[in-house]
């Protein structure tokens, strides 16, 4: 299972919620908490929309995408 609380953290710096961003990305609220919750899995299209909406740097993909959660 992987840790999205920073993901989390960068929507809410942001000015964003939840389903801004899913909505942003083409995805229903329904699906994108499914995601953040490690219901289903985030798809790398997925990951580099949310990248440009949140403005985040690819290098940076692992520390939001990929840190196990502990």
């Amino acid at each position: 299972m992987w840790d999205y609380s920073r993901l989390k953290g960068r929507t809410r710096e942001a000015g964003l919620r939840q389903e801004d961003v899913g909505s942003a990305i083409g995805l229903t609220p329904t699906t994108y908490s499914l995601k953040l919750n490690c219901k289903a899995e985030f798809k790398q299209r997925e990951i580099e929309r949310i990248c440009k909406v949140l403005n985040i740097p690819f290098a940076e993909i692992p520390d939001y995408f990929f840190t196990p959660m502990v």
